[in-house]
């Protein structure tokens, strides 16, 4: 179930690097903040699966068309460094691993939650 997902966020981490002719590292940070953006923009007007799931196959389009170009060698094969490589499969044992993993603890949701209801439903 995690696997499209993660498919995605290195599809758009590698047309983020391509696109603008940045570090790859420097990509998950910005792809991370857009796409909080656009889901939040997304859940402001009501259309958050959809938005959730085209996403999702835009950025694996993006993954597989991006391999494909680096088969063809249309792009520099550079472009993956050890730096991104570390970071990469970090955070694939990391999702792994959590994957399984079932929390029962209090939040801080539990805290602030309700004053962020009232204050939508009261208008400000």
């Amino acid at each position: 179930m995690i696997f499209f997902p993660l498919l995605s966020f290195l599809g758009f981490c590698l047309a983020y690097s391509l696109t603008f002719r940045r570090a790859i590292e420097e990509s998950p940070l910005y792809i991370v903040s857009g796409l909080i953006l656009t889901l939040y923009l997304a859940a402001y007007f009501g259309i958050l699966s959809a938005v959730t799931v085209a996403l999702l196959y835009i950025g694996c389009f993006v993954f597989i068309s991006t391999v494909t170009l680096f088969f063809l060698r249309r792009y520099p094969v550079n472009i993956i460094s050890p730096a991104f490589s570390t970071w990469l499969s970090l955070f694939l044992v990391l999702s792994v691993v959590v994957s399984f993993r079932q929390f029962y603890a209090w939040d801080e949701f539990m805290h602030w939650g309700p004053l962020a209801k009232l204050i939508d439903i009261n208008k400000g």
